[in-house]
């Protein structure tokens, strides 16, 4: 017998996943930068855009003629698709590719359908900085320049803040005599956390005017409600003469990166991972929760971490000089090079400590009495040096070099005369396993000329040491696109935006910094940074 087919079926049955995915295009708004670059934002999926830009004379502009923005507004905006898309078209003549703002508000609102508030998916403008565009010089009580979602945003990607920009016929903000203060300001998304992307980030300051007189230190603050998925920069720059407080704590200039809970205390404010992948300077990042990675693949000068709840992994790409961290425990601490001038004050324990080169006037203290969340809460250091308590150790410490005028502890309260004196309190159950390749001299007051290590039991041992693999730059992969776990909702395609703005319109391009970032670190010690499984590449998979 003979088969006979089904009659086909002519009718338009689209399954859903076949439907286009098309989003509804709001605004768009094309300029002209001061110095000639031509530069356009487009606002995707809802809401509306109002741009306002200044020309020289700081009278509102005529289309295409050269100018400033003043400011960015978005309003009613959608939690779920709205996206703020912002690149350079074309590069002037005598233009540098970067295009500046002083202000960006989104004003979002409560949602009328569903509980929370109306924020957004994502900005995704690497080209755009927020520096000081006004020839009018900023009030003491008045951010020079700001950037407020306070219904929150899933992602923010920009170009980063140039405290040291000047529009024509400015004064420069590190001559003003003023503190002069840079602020993100971003609430509590609906869904997901908060990610940070930028290219740099850049403070100065200025000595005092009189011998009496102290100098001013202008900031940069990324202030976060609930989660901070990620907080990334390429590289972050100050003032290496006339440096902030040793202390790393607000107002006292730098760039520092905090999250905290919301007003409920319903979400914590713990920190996924803080990346800088370059060199870092006067940069502190705070959280009142606990941070899963802390890396700086660059020189560091002044930077400081405070984790109340403990920090998982902390690496340094060079070395760790000048490091201020103060958490209640380390699961993994390494440095390619050595430590010098550092401070690690830790509640209870560490477990791995790895360090590439000699250790130099650093301080590894555990088992100490700090009160952390007081810190946080307070932005004060106690006055006085923080007492022994039970729980303190190191599981392993290597060292692949000398280890000189410096103290490695484990719940030991110093004598007057400082550690390793006959007056030393010694809590039980303290201990260090360390091996130092190199030899150890100290001629710290009252510690004796050959001992660093201070606890209960201390096991020391000399021998090779093979220095640990942070991933430094450059990274082998500079031109791969970026792609981040639970972080690039609604970013652009990469080659759709870059850092380096094309010499042609239309005409894109391949740069060590596509889409304002450099690409991740790779091999076994970039993935125990990420935590997350990678490919080939050494990148984490791609979510969208």
């Amino acid at each position: 017998s003979m088969s006979t087919r089904r009659p086909r079926s002519w009718a338009l049955r689209p399954r859903p996943e076949d439907l286009e995915d098309r989003r509804l295009l709001s605004v768009v708004y094309r300029g002209t930068d001061i110095d000639g670059d031509t530069y356009e934002l487009k606002l995707v999926g809802g809401g509306d855009l109002r741009v306002t830009a200044l020309n020289a004379a700081g009278n509102p502009a005529t289309p295409n003629e050269p100018a400033l923005i003043d400011k960015i507004e978005i309003g009613g905006p959608s939690p779920e698709s709205t996206r703020l898309i912002g690149k350079v078209l074309q590069k002037g003549p005598n233009g540098d590719g970067r295009v500046f703002f002083q202000t960006l508000d989104v004003l979002g609102g409560a949602s009328e359908n569903i509980a929370g508030a109306n924020g957004m998916l994502a900005i995704d403008m690497p080209d755009f900085y927020l520096g000081h565009t006004s020839t009018t010089a900023p009030t003491a009580n008045q951010p020079a320049g700001e950037i407020r979602i306070p219904d929150g945003i899933v992602t923010l990607r920009f170009g980063g803040i140039d405290t040291t920009f000047t529009p024509p016929g400015g004064t420069p903000l590190n001559q003003n005599n003023m503190s002069d203060q840079f602020t993100v300001t971003l609430g509590l998304p609906r869904t997901t956390g908060t990610s940070i992307i930028v290219n740099k980030v850049v403070t100065d300051a200025q000595p005092a005017q009189m011998p009496s007189g102290q100098p001013t230190q202008d900031s940069a603050t990324f202030d976060v409600t609930g989660r901070l998925n990620l907080f990334q920069a390429n590289e972050i720059d100050g003032n290496t003469t006339v440096t902030p407080l040793p202390n790393g704590l607000q107002g006292n200039g730098g760039t520092i990166v905090v999250s905290h809970s919301d007003p409920s205390g319903t979400v914590t404010g713990q920190i996924g991972f803080a990346r800088v992948l370059g060199n870092a300077t006067n940069y502190s990042v705070q959280t009142n929760d606990k941070v899963t990675g802390f890396y700086i693949g660059g020189e560091t000068n002044n930077v400081h971490l405070l984790a109340p709840n403990g920090s998982r992994l902390i690496g340094f790409g060079k070395g760790m000089d000048t490091a201020n961290i103060l958490t209640h425990a380390i699961v993994n601490l390494r440095a390619n090079r050595g430590a010098l001038n550092s401070t690690v004050q830790v509640d209870r324990n560490v477990g791995n400590v790895a360090i590439g080169g000699d250790v130099v006037d650093t301080r590894f203290l555990t088992g100490l009495r700090q009160n952390l969340a007081q810190i946080f809460q307070s932005q004060q250091l106690p006055m006085t040096a923080p007492r022994a308590q039970p729980g303190g150790s190191f599981q392993s410490v290597l060292i692949a070099g000398d280890v000189t005028d410096s103290t490695f502890s484990a719940s030991v309260d110093p004598g007057a005369d400082g550690y390793g004196s006959s007056d030393d309190l010694v809590f039980p159950h303290g201990f260090i396993n360390a091996k130092v390749e190199g030899k150890i001299e100290n001629t710290l007051a009252g510690a004796p000329t050959q001992k660093a290590f201070f606890a209960h039991v201390v096991n020391l041992s000399h021998g090779p040491v093979t220095p640990p693999e942070i991933p430094e730059a450059p990274f082998p992969h500079p031109n791969a696109p970026p792609n981040f776990p639970r972080v690039a909702k609604g970013l652009q395609p990469a080659g759709l935006s870059s850092g380096n703005p094309p010499a042609t319109a239309g005409h894109a391009t391949t740069t060590a910094h596509r889409a304002g970032l450099t690409a991740h670190p790779t091999g076994s010690s970039a993935r125990a940074l990420q935590g997350k499984k990678t490919t080939p590449h050494g990148q984490a998979p791609e979510h969208r």
